[in-house]
């Protein structure tokens, strides 16, 4: 599912593949931007199309990206940027998920996510024990 024949560009995990949009990606993160910019010398302009120098840096004529992030992170994450449905703060969801979003919100400064996702561990588990007593009696 996380693979689009359209998408620019190849994440890579030690498990996974993956083919996505880069414009997606580069959303909202400047850790992401500047992550792609010095990982390959192939994205010095975003705003074209990078060609890979050479068979190493590429896969399907695609840049690549080696990502050293847990692989059930990297697939949440590209999840719910591709797909906000995916994660709505506030609903039920797995906590496997919520935390694997929080790191990768986290990681690659995906502000907005991370406040969603904040919001909704402090609806889940309260800071206070009234707060607690609260939400639990209702």
């Amino acid at each position: 599912k996380l693979w689009f024949e359209d998408g620019n560009i190849i994440l890579t995990t030690k498990l996974s593949v993956f083919r996505v949009h880069r414009g997606v990606l580069l959303t909202n993160s400047y850790v992401f931007l500047d992550k792609l910019l010095t990982s390959s010398s192939v994205f010095v302009d975003m705003l074209s199309i990078p060609q890979p120098e050479n068979d190493e840096d590429s896969f399907l004529g695609l840049p690549v990206v080696e990502m050293f992030d847990d692989d059930k992170d990297v697939i949440h994450f590209l999840h719910v940027l591709h797909d906000r449905e995916y994660y709505r703060g506030g609903l039920e969801t797995t906590f496997e998920k919520i935390s694997s979003l929080l790191r990768m919100s986290t990681k690659y400064q995906f502000a907005g996510l991370r406040r969603e996702v904040i919001s909704h561990l402090a609806m889940a588990y309260p800071a206070t024990l009234e707060k607690y007593k609260t939400a639990t009696e209702t």
